[in-house]
């Protein structure tokens, strides 16, 4: 084969000549197709993330895009109920705390769950047995991006105990021997007490196929 013909061989496309006839260069020539629109369920997951002021465990609707986030919530939650062609798998509601807790941050990550879902089941917006709850004591993925996306000086010593210290007591421990860790415990670890709400729902969509005929 010729560097010539290798080079066409490159550019070979699929032309449209007319509604319902292409050209397939390798093939026959024209073909004559038909288009036919089919609808098909497709896997979906949304996530919504809500957060509360340092050193507190209650929601507040108005607190940090709290209540955007929960007006972008109902919105689905109220499609799950009026339109048919989206079907809610499950809900997960995860708890999640920053490191101030202490001992408590299971409990904390509980509370803060629990009472999303009450807040949820209470005003007829969805059903208890919908609903799965997660409680996460330990956001150190979280933290981490906070720090790398932070303007803490000398990050690199924080990041380097984050990844190589793995027993999580002895690298909360370490932390507190750094001269960052007030930065770290003023700025990022409230950032990093929140609940998400994760949705796993299916949805029919309409695509189009092309068969030959």
């Amino acid at each position: 084969m010729t560097l010539e013909a290798c080079d066409r061989e490159k550019h070979i496309e699929v032309l449209t000549l007319a509604d319902g006839v292409i050209w397939l260069p390798m093939g026959p020539g024209p073909v004559r197709v038909k288009y036919a629109k089919e609808r098909v369920m497709v896997q979906k997951v949304s996530e919504f993330e809500f957060f509360f002021p340092s050193g507190q465990y209650i929601f507040n609707r108005e607190y940090d895009g709290n209540a955007s986030s929960m007006k972008r919530m109902m919105k689905l939650v109220d499609s799950f109920r009026s339109d048919s062609t989206m079907r809610l798998e499950k809900l997960v509601i995860a708890g999640i705390v920053s490191y101030r807790y202490g001992d408590f941050q299971c409990l904390v990550s509980r509370t803060t769950a629990e009472q999303m879902k009450q807040r949820l089941v209470e005003r007829k917006q969805m059903e208890a047995q919908e609903i799965e709850l997660e409680y996460i004591g330990e956001n150190w993925a979280g933290l981490r991006q906070l720090v790398e996306q932070s303007k803490l000086p000398d990050k690199a010593a924080v990041l380097r105990i984050l990844d190589t210290t793995k027993d999580a007591a002895q690298r909360k421990a370490s932390l507190k021997q750094l001269p960052q860790y007030e930065y770290l415990r003023i700025n990022l670890y409230p950032d990093l007490q929140e609940v998400r709400c994760i949705f796993y729902y299916t949805q029919k969509e309409e695509i189009t196929k092309v068969i030959p005929e």
